[in-house]
């Protein structure tokens, strides 16, 4: 009897049975059908037979086949085995992992970059990784999470705060580190501190040591050695100093000026020689005050009559001198000239121990020439410059030229320029266009001083309006540029602005783009420098003005809501100076004092002391005692009338008026005092008078009595009158005070 198996059924006849051919093919066709499933089930499967030890590689060799590949062999295929072999930590192969963290690690080949944490002037920042101590050059970045506001330390993972200084080894000033700026710093072991990089673009300041360097205050602060063979004096309103020397001997002026030790100082004048009779005219030297060392000395070229010259030099001095004197000498021989612009300069304050420019790097900044307009050139735009008629004329910039058009007969725009009076100045400029015009005019713009380029003199202005002007037909267009005004005669031979930067710091013009001031919002007598031009105040300075003085108020305004207002001219003010009062704006008004105002009131802190003129009344029915005699003016005593009395009174009238009426008819007593009602009797000061007036009739009768003398009696109590009645009748009267 037949059987089936287990997995794909096929039948299996019995020993005793006969084959049966299709049994047998039916068997094969499910063989074969279970062989091609599972032929098509390992396609892509990779037999475990293949593997044939541990930590083996399966590679491609072709398409379906695989081969085995050991750890070696594969470091072979990569390179890094045999005669090409590139290890751990050799030149193009791969860094271990310490390498990797300990170039990590590294802040002098790269800084490390942390957000500050703390207080302003107290930083601290965390690196990762952590630092184990501060080394030479090592360099951080820090954002900045609040502005500095003076010196300021830096602690790096707590291994100690440093201070942080700028390139010149200074404390930082306030402002310097600004809230959410990046800031590179380099610590030095030499100073032990963090030097903050990339400094050096801000303008240092160069303050002149010397007072006085160009005698505007004729001699004050300045020495002579022999005054009997030399002379000073202004030179027709320059501010120069004029040597004379006899040929017997030198003579000098000089000055003290004191400044650290082991510092160089530039020292530098203007000499202008008029005359010389040797090689040694004119020098300047410094020297310690007893004159007994010299630092070097300069000379000015004995040829070079009759122009200036600038002499200058450099000294070293010793470190322990805390004082140089400043010297300028004709020597021992006939020499005669003027001197101006004397200057010392500190540079190793201002720059720095070993970074203090040349002396030829000094005179070109010393010696650009000044040129008092502000964007002359356009670089700036228009803002400098105010247009006379916005509303008419057209001001722009067009191909780094000053456009001016206008449809109307003004049609200029100005600029204001302070300037010394009684000096020669040279004003240049490039004009283009029809009827283009430039001119120099006074500040009111009434009296034109120039027209055109070349030389003029200031006169009695102390100001000057630039103007440039397109010309008086409206369909003119007018282009200009390269706008100059120097002091002296001499034309520039190019367009330059006051200092020259760039020989300390190429990117001054990046920190100082956005400036936008102009002389008009700087003080009188103030300089600034905004977008790499200086600028001279001209807001008036009304500080020192004295109470009395000049008032500058332009419009005094009073409301009934109790508002009093003062509009002030243009100017700045000052509260006060050393409590004088000076600075006040002023407006006076005669009518405002005490007296004007009621008593226990106060307007604007002045106490009313007007107590008002007091008065009172009365009506009584009187019967006077019998007549007495009154003195007349005539100074008789023959004019009998009735004593009138009234007391109780609070004041002392000046004024007193008494009335009654008797059948149709009025009887009047008045009393003034310093009344004069009698012409030819002024010389009585107090009088009563009598008057009756009769009813229906247009004459009356008068009596003039004395009212200073008795029975007459004024007081502050009382008072005691004449009246031409004496029966029994009402008196209405009133005093006044």
């Amino acid at each position: 009897m037949s059987t089936n198996t287990t997995n794909y059924n096929l039948v299996k006849p019995g020993l005793n049975e006969t084959a049966d051919i299709e049994v047998i093919n039916q068997n094969m066709d499910i063989i074969d059908s279970g062989l091609k499933n599972v032929s098509d089930k390992a396609d892509g499967k990779i037999s475990k037979s293949l593997a044939t030890a541990a930590n083996q590689f399966l590679l491609s060799s072709a398409v379906g086949q695989f081969v085995v590949k050991t750890v070696d062999e594969i470091k072979s295929l990569l390179g890094l085995k045999g005669a090409a072999e590139k290890d751990f930590n050799t030149a193009g192969g791969v860094a271990s992992y310490d390498a990797v963290q300990s170039h990590l690690s590294d802040y002098v080949r790269q800084p490390g970059y942390a957000v500050a944490t703390g207080s302003a002037n107290t930083y601290a920042v965390t690196l990762s990784p952590a630092p184990t101590s501060y080394i030479d050059g090592m360099g951080i970045v820090v954002k900045i999470n609040v502005a500095n506001t003076g010196s300021a330390t830096i602690n790096v993972n707590g291994l100690g705060a440093k201070p942080m200084v700028d390139g010149k080894g200074s404390a930082l000033t306030e402002g310097k580190l600004r809230l959410n700026g990046t800031y590179s710093l380099k610590y030095n072991t030499t100073s032990g501190n963090f030097i903050l990089q990339g400094e050096g673009g801000e303008i240092p300041k160069l303050p002149n040591l010397v007072k006085n360097g160009s005698f505007e205050n004729d001699f004050n602060c300045w020495g002579w050695n022999l005054v009997s063979i030399s002379t000073g004096k202004i030179y027709s309103g320059t501010k120069s100093v004029i040597f004379n020397n006899n040929g017997s001997q030198y003579c000098y002026m000089f000055q003290d000026i004191t400044m650290p030790g082991g510092h160089k100082v530039y020292m530098t004048c203007m000499v202008y020689l008029t005359s010389c009779a040797g090689v040694n005219g004119f020098y300047i030297t410094p020297s310690n005050p007893e004159g007994t060392e010299s630092y070097g000395a300069v000379y000015v070229n004995p040829t070079l009559l009759n122009q200036w010259q600038r002499i200058s030099m450099i000294a070293n001095l010793p470190a322990g001198n805390t004082k140089v004197r400043l010297r300028i000498y004709s020597y021992n021989t006939i020499a005669s000239g003027y001197v101006d612009s004397i200057m010392a300069i500190d540079l190793t304050d201002a720059y720095g121990v070993g970074n203090e420019p040349t002396k030829e790097e000094m005179n070109v900044n010393v010696g650009t020439f000044t040129n008092m307009i502000r964007n002359g050139n356009c670089e700036e735009g228009v803002g400098s410059w105010l247009n006379s008629d916005p509303a008419r004329t057209t001001f722009s910039v067009e191909n780094g030229r000053f456009k001016i058009s206008s449809t109307s007969t003004t049609r200029y725009v100005r600029q204001y320029v302070k300037v010394k009076p009684n000096t020669d100045y040279y004003i240049s400029g490039n004009v283009s266009g029809v009827g283009g015009v430039l001119y120099v005019f006074d500040s009111n713009i009434a009296t034109i001083l120039k027209t055109g380029v070349g030389t003029f003199n200031s006169g009695i202005n102390s100001e000057i309006a630039i103007l440039l002007h397109s010309g008086s037909v409206d369909t003119n267009i007018a282009y200009f540029d390269s706008i100059m005004i120097i002091e002296g005669t001499t034309a520039p031979v190019a367009y330059r602005s006051y200092m020259k930067y760039d020989w300390w710091d190429s990117d001054l013009p990046l920190l100082i783009s956005d400036a936008d001031a102009v002389s008009r919002d700087i003080l009188s007598n103030k300089i600034a420098y905004a977008s790499g031009w200086r600028l001279a105040g001209s807001i008036p300075n009304r500080t020192l003005e004295a109470v009395g003085g000049p008032t500058w108020v332009e419009e005094v305004k009073a409301y009934n809501d109790g508002t009093l207002t003062l509009r002030p001219k243009e100017g700045y003010y000052k509260s006060e100076v050393n409590g004088s009062g000076y600075g006040s704006i002023a407006a006076t008004d005669p009518n405002f004092i005490a007296a004007n105002i009621v008593s226990g009131k106060s307007i604007f802190g002045l106490v009313g002391s007007f107590s008002g003129k007091r008065w009172t009344k009365g009506t009584i029915v009187y019967t006077s005692p019998e007549a007495v005699p009154f003195t007349d003016l005539n100074g008789s005593t023959g004019t009998w009338f009735y004593p009138f009395t009234i007391s109780g009174l609070t004041f002392k009238p000046t004024k007193i008026v008494l009335k009654t009426i008797v059948s149709g008819q009025a009887y009047y007593s008045t009393y003034e005092e310093g009344s004069d009602q009698i012409d030819y009797q002024v010389d009585y000061p107090k009088v009563v008078r009598i008057t009756k007036y009769y009813n229906g009739f247009n004459n009356n009768v008068n009596y003039s009595i004395k009212g200073d003398v008795a029975p007459v009696s004024i007081t502050s109590t009382g008072f005691t009158l004449p009246v031409a009645t004496g029966a029994t009748h009402t008196y209405v009267w009133e005093a006044y005070e």
